[in-house]
């Protein structure tokens, strides 16, 4: 049979119906998400707000800019939304200070195989999470692929706080996942030498990832199709 691509539809479709293992169904809180991510979200607005004053301003013609940047600010918003409603919770472990660093460890299967990662990100944490070895809730969003791989493409964990105002919710949120989680961390974190920002694969030989050798994963844009990596 042949392995038809999915279109674009059923990749959207699949990623926004798809919850995490351990799904996190918090609110996110926008101020405190806008406090943490001033930049990004300011770039959106300031963008839309610019588009709108050029539009009534000085030509109707802008006014494709301003459709292009509320789509934006549409799909930011509903993604970072989704993220912490269906987004998967899993512990997340300071490993670096100045600048800040966090080791999260998943499994990227789509439901059939053993894809095991680690990911390492360079990430602003907040005062209180600011101990080195301190093991934080995250929460997390999973990318589809174009090629029908059995794995997502990418993993984009963030603290939990982030888009909690409500600190009492985090003792919470770190009792919805065991101790085996937290040990299967720290043995990716062992088994990984470097400490730089990346998505690195665990086991590579000894899991389904023995397969997919020379497929990069953690970042969608440099993900190839099977008929390029064979």
């Amino acid at each position: 049979m042949e392995n038809k691509e999915p279109s674009f539809r059923e990749i959207l479709k699949e990623s926004i119906n798809s919850e995490g293992t351990n799904p996190g169904r918090v609110r996110l809180n926008p101020v405190r998400w806008t406090m943490m991510y001033p930049a990004k979200v300011l770039k959106l607005l300031g963008g839309l707000l610019i588009s709108f004053l050029l539009t009534i301003k000085i030509h109707w013609i802008f006014s494709v800019m301003f459709i292009g940047f509320l789509l934006w600010n549409f799909i930011y918003w509903l993604n970072t939304f989704l993220r912490f409603k269906v987004g998967d919770v899993n512990p997340g472990k300071v490993i670096q200070l100045n600048p800040d660093r966090i080791a999260v460890a998943t499994n990227m299967t789509k439901g059939f195989g053993n894809f095991p990662i680690l990911k390492i990100l360079d990430i602003k944490l907040r005062t209180e999470d600011r101990i080195l070895n301190k093991i934080i809730p995250t929460i997390a969003s999973y990318t589809n692929n174009p090629f029908g791989y059995p794995f997502w493409s990418e993993f984009n964990p963030v603290p939990m706080n982030h888009g909690i105002r409500n600190q009492e919710l985090i003792p919470y949120y770190s009792n919805t996942y065991d101790e085996k989680k937290i040990r299967i961390l720290n043995e990716y974190i062992d088994k990984v030498a470097s400490t730089n920002s990346e998505t690195y694969k665990i086991d590579e030989e000894t899991t389904h990832w023995v397969n997919f050798k020379n497929v990069k994963i953690g970042d969608l844009d440099k993900m190839e199709g099977p008929s390029k990596t064979k």
